[in-house]
């Protein structure tokens, strides 16, 4: 066997992604959702002063009370706006995700900032 030799388990283990982007995933799915509804609370009361011709259906202009207290209004169109905002930040990071990725000539099965292997001469005998 040579010296470059790697196990089946090892190899396989290599070709998955860091484990740091897994963590990163995980914010993704948590943030960008949280960021839509705070961004969707403060933009439609916004969109409804200052928008000319911007109207929403009866449907969507009723209050609800989630947590005693907290009460949002437009709750409708504050779960369909939040709905696209997300699904278009979804689609930002993707398209992001995908230049990058080309970006980065991932020809060879290494890492970004790995060295390539030493090629060394096996010693006759």
């Amino acid at each position: 066997m040579s010296l470059s030799y790697k196990s089946k388990e090892q190899r396989e283990k290599e070709r998955q992604p860091h484990p740091i982007w897994r963590g990163i995933g995980c914010m993704m799915m948590i943030v960008i959702p949280i960021f839509s509804f705070g961004l969707s609370i403060e933009l439609l009361p916004y969109m409804a002063q200052n928008v000319r011709g911007f109207y929403l259906p009866y449907v969507m202009l009723k209050s609800m009370q989630i947590v005693p207290g907290v009460v949002i209004h437009y709750f409708w169109a504050v779960v369909s706006l939040t709905v696209i905002i997300s699904v278009g930040l979804y689609a930002f990071m993707a398209v992001l995700n995908a230049i990058l990725y080309s970006m980065s000539g991932n020809t060879r099965t290494l890492r970004r900032f790995e060295a390539p292997p030493v090629r060394r001469k096996k010693k006759r005998r």
